[in-house]
């Protein structure tokens, strides 16, 4: 107890808390003893001298506790011993990260970004394209000059011709259109391989339309079959050639194979549906006709004169076509008892069917059409 009768508490926790003070500072044990034992004096010897006991320190060597080093305490040693401000350290960290940043190789653009940058830049070009052109169709077609009525074209058939005979047949039927036809090739002025062109139209004049492949058929009462029917394109041309005025039927064909195989069935009634036709339009010319050829005259009994028909002397017909080469084309023949052709039909190419009933008439078409393809 001290003198005033207060207790001197040196108990364990005080013994650890002077303890620590002394390694945080770095003070020697022994010290830290005097230190205590000056603050806190021996209370006389009420009773008498008590035996003076061994001092502990006298057992204990002196320990010297060394510093727990840290950065932070590094940095205030330089900055005693050098003399170095905290300025003067951050400058110097500040000019090392900059030799870092000069030093280091430059960034390289991620892939991703460099495809989204040419994306964009493709999408704005597409775009002023795009502006471009609509802009300049609308300039043409603002500057453009309006549309002129063309002259009638001498091509406006398979092949070229040299006059043209309108006839409306909506209301005839297989005999009159026979009829028609051949009255006007009766009144046509032919030179050798030139044309005559009969354009078959229905509804009035005004408003009148070439009718179809189908339609023809239809008037003529022809059993086509279904296959060669529907390879026919509305496109033909029927018409006369050379002063002969040998009659003739060209189509167009939209499929080579089924034309091919749809005619091998239609032999058998071909004679009957197209043959007879076309020998009817076998004609001379009697005295007294006067020559059409003005392309916009329409066939009636009142424009153009009778007909007189010549028979031809025929023998019985064969049953069967045979094959045969003209002009290095393949033609399918049906001839009668006595060697005359009664009809023939052959592919002028894989898109022109051509029926007849001369081998002349297959060789000069057969050279118009391939001039024909030259031109064009």
């Amino acid at each position: 107890m001290n003198e005033d009768g207060s207790k001197l508490h040196l108990d364990d926790e005080h013994l650890d808390a002077i303890a620590k003070k002394v390694s945080a500072e770095g003070t020697p044990f022994t010290e830290v003893q005097g230190n205590i034992a000056s603050n806190y004096p021996t209370p006389p010897n009420a009773g008498g001298s008590l035996p003076q006991a061994s001092s502990p320190a006298q057992d204990i060597p002196s320990v010297q506790i060394k510093h727990l080093r840290t950065f932070q305490g590094d940095v205030a040693e330089i900055i005693k011993n050098q003399n170095t401000s905290v300025l003067s350290i951050a400058l110097a960290e500040k000019k090392k990260k900059q030799e870092v940043e000069k030093t280091s190789p430059p960034k390289v653009v991620d892939e991703r970004t460099k495809k989204n940058i040419s994306t964009v830049l493709a999408s704005i070009l597409l775009i002023i394209l795009g502006i471009g052109a609509v802009a300049g169709f609308y300039f043409i077609q603002k500057n453009a000059p309006k549309n002129t009525p063309a002259p009638e074209s001498r091509v406006e058939a398979i092949l070229p011709y040299s006059s043209k005979v309108a006839i409306d047949v909506s209301s005839l039927s297989k005999d009159r259109l026979i009829k028609a036809v051949a009255e006007a090739g009766r009144g046509a002025v032919l030179s050798q391989g030139e044309i005559l062109f009969i354009s078959l139209l229905e509804n009035n004049k005004e408003d009148a339309e070439k009718i179809s492949t189908k339609k023809l058929f239809s008037i003529l009462e022809a059993s086509v079959p279904g296959g060669a029917l529907r390879s026919f394109e509305d496109g033909f041309m029927l018409g006369f050639l050379g002063n002969s005025k040998i009659p003739f039927l060209l189509i167009r064909l939209s499929s080579f194979d089924n034309a091919f195989d749809g005619m091998l069935r239609w032999e058998s009634t071909l004679n009957a549906d197209i043959g007879s036709m076309l020998a009817n339009l076998q004609i001379i010319p009697s005295a007294s006709t006067v020559p059409v050829t003005d392309s916009s005259v329409e066939a009636s009994s009142s424009t153009l004169p009778k007909v007189t028909f010549i028979p031809v002397s025929r023998g019985i017909p064969n049953k069967e076509f045979k094959d045969e080469t003209i002009k290095n084309k393949d033609a399918r023949i049906l001839e009668d008892s006595l060697g005359n052709t009664l009809l023939l039909y052959s592919f002028l190419d894989r898109d022109t069917l051509l029926i007849t009933i001369s081998e002349g008439v297959l060789e000069e078409l057969s050279s118009k059409l391939n001039a024909l393809k030259l031109i064009r």
